[in-house]
């Protein structure tokens, strides 16, 4: 319980839209589902994270594992860096 941090951030998908730009960091095989789900699932509410293909200025980083479950993978150089989720 030491390494939780003991106070965070909660933001509305609503108020995250309203940034210039939104960066967003994915790393480990557990968050490969929901990866997968909000880059290629209809964007929707039962998705939240789909709501940002809708945003101008979204960069998401993964790592391999968080890349797995993608149906269309970047290149291996690319893998870390994917710029643009608009449909």
């Amino acid at each position: 319980m030491a390494a939780v941090p003991t106070q965070a951030i909660s933001m509305s998908c609503r108020q995250m839209l309203k940034a210039r730009e939104i960066i967003v960091c994915v790393p480990d095989k557990r968050k490969a589902r929901a990866v997968r789900q909000a880059c290629e699932s209809e964007i929707a509410p039962a998705v939240p994270a789909s709501i940002l293909r809708t945003h101008p200025a979204v960069t998401l980083y993964l790592d391999q594992e968080s890349a797995s479950e993608l149906s269309t993978r970047p290149p291996l150089a690319q893998t870390a860096a994917v710029a643009d989720l608009r449909p």
